[in-house]
């Protein structure tokens, strides 16, 4: 899956943020060579847990929800309204750019 996110991220508690969501492009190409590319956009939450309190930087655990609308259905799903979560770890710099590996 090719996905591209944006957040806007909002302190909650000392080591906590929360995070409003927008997926504006994902792509999911199916194993089945009869089944058509998927593609679609969405919006969710994340929640950031950060080692270090106050300055939300440094290393963090992630969670995350996301409801998606998307052309062309999921092999085997009949919708073409589904939901993504996700659980991660990352690392955020002073710069304020951030990598995560989710799964």
């Amino acid at each position: 899956m090719l996905k591209a996110m944006l957040e806007y991220e909002v302190p909650f508690t000392s080591h906590l943020t929360l995070g409003l969501r927008t997926l504006p492009l994902f792509v999911y190409e199916q194993e089945e060579r009869d089944d058509e590319t998927v593609w679609g956009s969405g919006l969710g939450l994340g929640l950031h847990l950060y080692s270090i309190a106050d300055e939300y930087r440094g290393w963090f655990a992630e969670a995350g929800a996301h409801a998606l609308g998307h052309k062309h259905e999921f092999s085997g799903n009949s919708a073409n309204f589904n939901f993504l979560t996700d659980l991660g770890v990352g690392y955020k710099c002073k710069a304020g750019w951030y990598s995560v590996l989710r799964w």
